[in-house]
């Protein structure tokens, strides 16, 4: 019984050894790179403005009620533009739209941290 355990795990083995070769690293292709890397910037940056949209609404006007209904606002907003997004999307060049979509952001929340620095 123990011989036919040891067989079924080295035919395993066998089978794990070929699907390595068989399957090159994702790290080695640049189309993946280049999605991995714009896409973990993305998800860092939506991130800093669920942090950040509540803290300028706060900054702003002392409030929490405004700053939690600023925060709230921002991500309907978000959704209902989703929508809209992926059509628009599905219909250009991806790559350029990402790119503008980074340029975009960078400028509003440049911008928004100068006001805020001024004002302050």
């Amino acid at each position: 019984m123990m011989e036919i355990e040891e067989e079924a795990v080295q035919e395993h083995q066998g089978d794990m050894q070929g699907a390595s070769r068989a399957y090159p690293s994702l790290l080695r292709n640049a189309a993946y790179r280049w999605w991995f890397t714009s896409d973990t910037a993305a998800a860092v940056g939506l991130a800093a403005k669920g942090l950040v949209v509540p803290l300028a609404g706060y900054a702003l006007s002392g409030s929490l009620a405004a700053a939690g209904t600023l925060g709230t606002m921002s991500l309907v907003l978000q959704q209902v533009c989703a929508i809209f997004g992926g059509t628009v999307i599905d219909r250009h060049r991806r790559g350029m739209l990402v790119a503008l979509n980074g340029v975009i952001g960078m400028i509003g929340y440049g911008a928004i941290a100068v006001l805020l620095g001024l004002r302050a």
